[in-house]
Order: C-alpha cells, then structure tokens, then sequence
C-alpha cells in the first residue's frame, strides 16, 4: 500500500505544473550611455519612512492625495520624473504599492532610492 502512495506522490509531482509568476521589468542604466541631467524642478521626491508615511516634496500626503499630485503633475509637464525614496525597514508590500501608485498614475520615467 505505501508503494502505491509513493507512486502516486511521485506521478503528481512529475506531472503538475507549476505557475511562475513574472516579476517587475526593470530597465537598468546602460553603463556606455551619458548620465541624463533632470532639472530638480521636473523632478518629484517622494519619500516612504520606516513607519509608512509618505512624503511628497516635504509634505506629508495620503495614497490618494498621491496619486492625484502625480497625475497633475504628469499632465502639466510630460517630462516630470518620480524619484521614490523607500526605507529598508518598509515592506517589500508597500514598495511595490507605492512603485505601482506611481505607474498606474502615468508615470513612466521613475527612479528608485533605498535607504
């Protein structure tokens, strides 16, 4: 009787599929490329501290209020860059929320800075 149980254990595991899941594409700089100068005024700094605050050019602000600073800014002028600050003590979960918050609000050019 064990015999069969191995035997079928083994036959799932040989024939199961397993789902791998597609990670973030990140673009990496290109080492022979020239740096690009940005203006400190096409740039937005936003910060996330160890306790999950979020602060936008110096201000405290919510996900939403976020979202909509993004947005507005974006529309005005095409060529605004994000710069994300995030804390090593934040949560991978709450990075890529806060990295995602800013794609889905149209950003495409977006930089990422631990600390």
């Amino acid at each position: 009787m064990s015999d069969i149980a191995f035997l079928l254990i083994i036959f799932f595991l040989v024939t199961s599929v397993f789902i791998i899941k597609e990670g973030m594409h990140l673009v990496m700089p290109d080492r022979d490329r020239e740096p690009v100068t940005v203006s400190s005024a096409d740039v937005i700094t936003i910060t996330m501290t160890a306790d999950s605050r979020i602060i936008a050019d110096g201000k405290k602000i919510g996900k939403d209020a976020l979202a909509e600073l993004i947005r507005s800014s974006h529309e005005k002028n095409p060529e605004t860059y994000v710069l994300l600050k995030i804390s090593g003590d934040v949560s991978y979960e709450l990075a890529v929320e806060l990295i995602d918050l800013a794609k889905t609000a149209g950003m495409k050019k977006l930089s990422i800075k631990t600390f």
